[in-house]
């Protein structure tokens, strides 16, 4: 996903970050063999990132939240992360968050939080990709039918 990322107008330099340290590997494996000297990974934990505050203009989750809300303490956990997505993204920063998870379980719950964060979040429904059959038993999905969507959250600072 980040290598297709650059290839847009004003990004210029990602950042990938991962607690698992193999997953590092393969991605700094990959940069190296794609001679990529733009995009930096760097094994962290998203409840403590190692970065100043005001860093960053965009912070992307992809399935984070969904993984934490399955492990202990998963309410705390949630709010670290979403804490320190919103103390490392620069004032005017969006925070962008890929989700299995209708709003009320995520939105609602934990985005919109007005005493920890100042974000403005708006909701968008992506129809979940199908093969054969079901791709065409999905094409006619009605938005009501939520199952068939994952959703991005969209949290502007």
């Amino acid at each position: 996903m980040a290598e297709e990322m650059l290839e847009y107008d004003g990004i210029s330099k990602i950042t990938q970050i991962d607690w698992s340290y193999t997953a590092i590997n393969l991605l700094e494996k990959a940069n190296q063999e794609r001679g990529n000297t733009v995009i930096t990974t760097k094994q962290m934990d998203a409840r403590r990132l190692d970065f100043a505050n005001n860093t960053f203009d965009v912070v992307i989750d992809k399935g984070l939240l969904d993984a934490l809300t399955c492990g202990d303490g998963a309410h705390a956990n949630i709010n670290m992360m979403l804490e320190e997505a919103h103390r490392v993204l620069k004032p005017q920063g969006v925070f962008f968050c890929l989700s299995r998870a209708v709003e009320s379980k995520r939105k609602d719950k934990y985005m919109k939080k007005p005493e920890k964060f100042n974000w403005r979040v708006k909701t968008q429904m992506i129809q979940k990709p199908g093969i054969g059959a079901v791709m065409k038993a999905i094409t006619q999905v009605k938005k009501s039918d939520k199952k068939n969507f994952h959703f991005l959250y969209i949290c502007k600072k």
